[in-house]
């Protein structure tokens, strides 16, 4: 996750236009898309210095959040109906959240795998859950189960 200190044995030289758009990045205060565009340019840059040193790649920037999808149950008796999209946010340098905040479901794990995987499991187990209580359930537990059908099918 984070890079080796550089030392100049693996420095990297970026180009001077790089370089002149990381000093106009600080005076993009009031516009986001620019200072986006920019990070975009410096992160693609290093990719390519990087690549073409010879060098490992190693992740400069690693965002907060990140989006993922799941696309497979790998579970028998269960039926994925669509993508079921989900965040995971890194929080300090040990726990990520997993969520599926469509679904109000959410936990918490060490890595972005062990989240991720703890998060599919929570959907198959709330989903579970839920259906076992048919019309026993509150307003907000069969919304909850609503928005998980529309998701996921038992086989």
């Amino acid at each position: 996750m984070f890079a080796e200190p550089i030392t100049e044995s693996n420095s990297i030289n970026l180009p001077q236009d790089v370089r002149a758009g990381a000093n106009i990045g600080s005076d993009l205060q009031s516009s986001a898309g620019g200072i986006v565009s920019i990070l975009d340019a410096i992160s693609l840059t290093l990719e390519r210095e990087v690549c073409a040193s010879g060098l490992d790649f190693v992740t400069v920037f690693d965002p907060p959040i990140k989006i993922a999808a799941i696309t497979d149950l790998y579970e028998e008796g269960y039926k994925l109906l669509r993508p079921i999209p989900t965040e995971l946010e890194r929080v300090g340098e040990s726990e990520v959240i997993a969520k599926f905040k469509e679904a109000n479901i959410a936990i918490a794990g060490v890595s972005e795998q062990d989240a991720f995987q703890s998060v599919f499991a929570d959907i198959l187990d709330t989903f579970d859950a839920l259906s076992d209580e048919g019309n026993n359930l509150g307003p907000d537990a069969a919304k909850q189960l609503q928005v998980l059908r529309t998701y996921i099918a038992k086989a």
